[in-house]
């Protein structure tokens, strides 16, 4: 092959890099045979969106702007920017979409976001002008923000500026703890407080821990552990033998039950307080005698002249009691019947020997026993001796 020919072939060959290198570089959404749907929308301004920029339906990317025109005749102000979008695939609008201009980066770039629309509403012609919104960016929402609220935060800085004046002279906590010593030095002390307290703290779960103490050994002692669980479960039963009791009570089981639910025994116990009510009332009226006792004074003067008589001596038991020859005669006799009772112990007198030697005793078992034998013969002669008298007393 010829030179020519030869660069002929080179410079094809460079062309066709070129153009790939640009299309896919420079026009990286150029579809050769692709359908393209164009959609215009209208804004209040382009917030600097420039032809070629992305185009996002719900986060991905599905075209780019292809056209940006101002119409300074527009009085509309709302549609005076008129921007096509070329997508590289079709998409359905439906009522409820949202065509907005946003921040493609934080450092800078433009991107146009769409939202199609809730899936089941109405889905709106192609060849519809659409409105859409400019989305503010931070630093506009911030400068928005801070112009809309002014005032307050005017007001804010103004309420700093007097409190680090008045800390400055001296007011409030935080001036005296810059310039009252002495209450700096109660905040010292206070804080050296709250360290020696959280010190003490750790200390006390580190005596937890050693099961040191009674709350240290019902974390760690097995047997306070189950003498709380007895204790518990002492009370649990109680409470259930209780609630068994409520319960027999309610179905008219025992006294307490048939009081409550037996009509017959309810209404002996109204009968007998209504009873004891009336004997009450009775006794306060002054009849009967525990009423006459109660009310009337005659008993009680009685009552005063049998113990005032009582007192003097009069009568057996007042002269028991008053009378030093009573009590003279009784202790006497108290002396004598001791007396008896030694002399019997001593076995002295036919008593003290009949109750306390022993041969007198043997002498009289003996004696009971001849007597008795004697009885019994004469029992058993007694129908001979009967007979005898019969036949010889009819000669």
């Amino acid at each position: 092959m010829s030179k020519p020919n030869h660069f002929l072939l080179g410079l094809f060959c460079l062309l066709v890099l070129g153009l790939l290198g640009f299309f896919t570089i420079g026009k990286s959404d150029f579809t050769l045979f692709g359908e393209v749907q164009q959609i215009v929308v209208q804004f209040p301004e382009a917030d600097g969106l420039r032809e070629g920029d992305s185009v996002l339906i719900a986060g991905v990317r599905w075209g780019k702007v292809s056209t940006i025109t101002y119409d300074p005749a527009e009085r509309d102000l709302e549609r005076r920017i008129t921007v096509t979008l070329a997508l590289d695939e079709p998409v359905e609008i439906r009522e409820g979409h949202v065509f907005e201009i946003r921040d493609a980066t934080l450092l800078g770039g433009k991107r146009l976001s769409i939202d199609p629309g809730p899936a089941g509403s109405t889905v709106l012609a192609s060849t519809t002008i659409f409105q859409g919104d400019v989305q503010l960016n931070v630093v506009e929402a911030a400068g928005e923000l801070i112009t809309s609220n002014s005032e307050s935060i005017t007001e804010a800085i103004d309420g700093i500026k007097e409190i680090v004046k008045g800390v400055q002279e001296g007011k409030g906590v935080a001036g005296k703890i810059f310039s009252d010593e002495e209450f700096s030095a109660e905040v010292e002390r206070a804080v050296e407080g709250f360290a020696d307290t959280g010190d003490n703290l750790a200390t006390l779960t580190k005596d937890l821990k050693e099961g040191k103490g009674t709350l240290g050994k019902l974390f760690t002692s097995d047997d306070m552990y189950n003498s709380i669980k007895k204790a518990s479960d002492d009370l649990q039963a109680l409470l259930d033998e209780a609630n068994g009791a409520i319960k027999d009570a309610r179905e008219g089981k025992g006294t307490i039950g048939m009081l409550m639910t037996d009509e017959e025994v309810s209404a002996d116990v109204k009968k007998g307080v209504a009873e004891l009510r009336e004997i009450i009332e009775r006794a306060n009226k002054g009849e009967g005698s525990l009423g006459k006792f109660l009310v009337e004074d005659t008993i009680a003067t009685n009552l005063d002249t049998v113990l005032q008589r009582f007192v003097d001596g009069e009568g057996s038991l007042g002269a028991l009691m008053a009378k030093d020859e009573v009590y003279e005669n009784i202790d006497r006799i108290t002396s004598d019947l001791a007396e008896v009772i030694e002399t019997v112990r001593e076995g002295r007198g036919t008593v003290g020997k009949l109750i306390m030697e022993e041969e007198l005793y043997y002498e009289i078992i003996k004696a009971v026993a001849l007597l008795t034998r004697s009885l019994e013969e004469y029992r058993e002669a007694a129908p001979i001796s009967t007979m005898t008298s019969v036949i010889f007393g009819a000669f």
